[in-house]
């Protein structure tokens, strides 16, 4: 099982996914497994859409069927999937060129929106085959309809013949391998790829369809069927290490979702985020912060910068991007780390600062989960680190993934930080991260950095249900007002949390 998103809350957010995904179904090219229907009667063949939210798994380099129906000749018969170029393609048992993708699709940690609309009844020849992807028509194409699909004719979809997901119809062979869900099939109307999805802060995201799906249509959730509880959970990513002469440690990544399905018999992967060294040395940028995960994954902050005895080197001077983003060095240009990295929606964190020269020399600040890395003055006073977010799933509000205080080299005032992050120091070393904070480390004036604060993992379930742990996890345990709340603080290894 592979969980897509859950019902998100970051702060007063709630219910930002207009749909839920809450599993897939997992095909395996090793067991032939594929999914086949054959229609009692025939449907509309001229016109249909398919739509289906798909994770690839083993790449091989063979062509690769993910929906197909057989239409009793080798032009009637229709699949589409991958061809051994990794290229989407539409085609037929003659021919997989009758629609071939430019741009390739073989990342095995995507997942991709796929919407293919058919409809033969369009005049224009490049109208009759629409491909779709995370929300956008593919327009670098090779075009070979008007040579296969002929204006008004009837295909093999929708035809009393067999359908296979998963597998060619007309010839049993071409096995897809990987994760499928939300799949709908629309049988008589051509829609587009806003029917099923939509942006959210410019993330493509699933939304509850509105369509018609005719004589032979469906809908296939492929959510597991297992049994499920309503839980809480906080996951936040291990704090970024200090540069030196440098920059702060920028806070981990901070996602907590609320009211969200948990299945039992289920052994989640869990792993808490171990804080980010701090530089070894001035020539050598500090350490990201480790992800933690829990359904979802909370990326660690990014690594401080250091100054490289101020000759320019970006992967040493410039903060590291990450949950929040380190802060760079006095070194110029003098670029803050990216914050929410890889993008999640709602963000899990924001930039880290620059550091500069002014009257005095200043190590850039950290992010936050809550707020950017603050700018120093020149008057002496380094920028304070990003805020953090606060949470109240533990029944208290506890503050997490704030940002690493900036540093200098005055006498007048390091930056300050909250929210687990270490405060900035002058001509010293800065302040580590919180531990179970995510909490970046501060700057300071010296060599050697502070390290991260390591993140943590905290689940909220009914106290009817029971949470069995493997064995390198450490963690407590509460029971109040019907729920248990479990406060992971660290893992070894694959660990896993399973509930009963």
């Amino acid at each position: 099982m592979s969980i897509l998103q859950g019902a998100a809350k970051q702060k007063s957010v709630r219910s930002f996914y207009p749909k839920t995904i809450n599993g897939s179904l997992r095909f395996n090219d090793d067991d032939s497994a594929y999914l086949s229907w054959t229609p009692d009667s025939a449907g509309n063949r001229k016109t249909w859409t398919w739509s289906g939210w798909v994770k690839r798994g083993n790449i091989k380099s063979a062509r690769i069927d993910l929906f197909s129906a057989d239409g009793n000749t080798a032009t009637t018969n229709m699949s589409f999937g991958w061809n051994s170029g990794d290229q989407l393609f539409f085609g037929n048992w003659s021919s997989d060129q009758i629609l071939v993708s430019t741009q390739v699709f073989r990342d095995p940690s995507a997942w991709y929106h796929i919407v293919v609309q058919f409809d033969s009844t369009q005049a224009t020849a490049s109208d009759r085959v629409k491909f779709y992807v995370n929300g956008s028509r593919l327009t670098a194409v090779t075009d070979n309809i008007s040579t296969y699909i002929s204006q008004n004719t009837d295909y093999g979809v929708n035809n009393t013949s067999e359908h296979n997901i998963g597998q060619s119809a007309y010839a049993n062979n071409f096995i897809w391998d990987g994760y499928l869900a939300e799949v709908h099939f629309t049988d008589g109307t051509a829609y587009d790829a806003d029917a099923f999805g939509e942006l959210k802060n410019g993330v493509w995201v699933a939304k509850t369809p509105s369509v018609t799906y005719g004589t032979n249509g469906f809908h296939l959730s492929l959510e597991p069927q297992l049994p499920s509880v309503s839980g809480d959970y906080l996951v936040v990513g291990g704090g970024g290490g200090a540069g030196g002469y440098g920059g702060a440690g920028g806070g981990g990544g901070f996602r907590e979702f609320t009211n969200a399905t948990i299945y039992k018999g289920y052994p989640y992967p869990l792993t808490v985020g171990v804080g980010g060294s701090g530089a070894p040395n001035r020539n050598t940028r500090a350490s990201n912060g480790g992800d933690s995960v829990f359904v979802i994954t909370a990326a660690g902050g990014g690594g401080g910068g250091s100054d490289n005895a101020n000759s320019y080197v970006a992967s040493i001077n410039d903060g590291a991007d990450g949950g929040s983003g380190g802060g760079s060095s006095y070194a110029a240009p003098r670029i803050g780390g990216s914050g929410n990295t890889p993008s999640v929606s709602p963000s899990q964190g924001n930039d880290g600062a620059a550091g500069g020269v002014e009257t005095y020399v200043y190590g850039g600040a950290g992010g936050g989960a809550g707020g950017v890395g603050g700018a120093f003055t020149p008057a002496g006073n380094a920028g304070n680190g990003g805020a953090g977010q606060t949470s109240s799933i533990t029944g208290v509000s506890v503050g997490y993934a704030g940002g690493g205080g900036g540093g200098v080299n005055s006498t007048v005032s390091g930056g300050s930080a909250t929210d687990g992050g270490g405060a900035g120091n002058v001509l010293a070393i800065g302040s580590n991260g919180e531990a179970n904070k995510g909490g970046g480390a501060g700057a300071g004036w010296s060599a050697t950095g502070a390290s991260g604060g390591s993140g943590v993992v905290i689940i909220k379930i009914p106290d009817t249900v029971t949470a069995t742990f493997s064995g390198g996890v450490t963690q407590t345990s509460s029971t109040s007002g019907g729920y248990t709340v479990y406060t992971v603080t660290a893992t070894s290894g694959s660990e896993t949390v399973e509930f009963s």
